[in-house]
C-alpha cells in the first residue's frame, strides 16, 4: 500500500491567514476542506499578535528580545 501524502496547514484563528512552509503568513482564500489528506491547526499571525497584545508589557519585552530582521 503506498504511503499517503499528508498536508498540515496552520491558520491564524483571528484573521484566517495561512502560515506557509517559508514561515510567511498570507491570506488564505479557499475554505478549508476535509479531503482526508489535509490537517489543520491554528495559531496567531504576527500582525494579529501586535493588534491583540501590542500594548501589553510582557509582549513589548518579548519583542525587544527578538533579533532584528535584516533590512531589505
Amino acid at each position: 500500500m503506498p504511503a499517503m501524502s499528508r498536508k498540515f496547514i496552520v491558520l491564524c484563528c483571528v484573521c484566517g491567514k495561512r502560515h506557509d512552509t517559508n514561515g510567511d503568513w498570507s491570506k488564505f482564500e479557499l475554505p478549508p476542506v476535509n479531503d482526508g489528506e489535509t490537517s489543520y491547526s491554528h495559531g496567531v499571525c504576527p500582525d494579529c499578535m501586535r493588534k491583540i497584545y501590542g500594548g501589553e508589557e510582557w509582549y513589548q519585552e518579548y519583542q525587544k528580545s527578538l533579533p532584528e530582521e535584516p533590512a531589505t
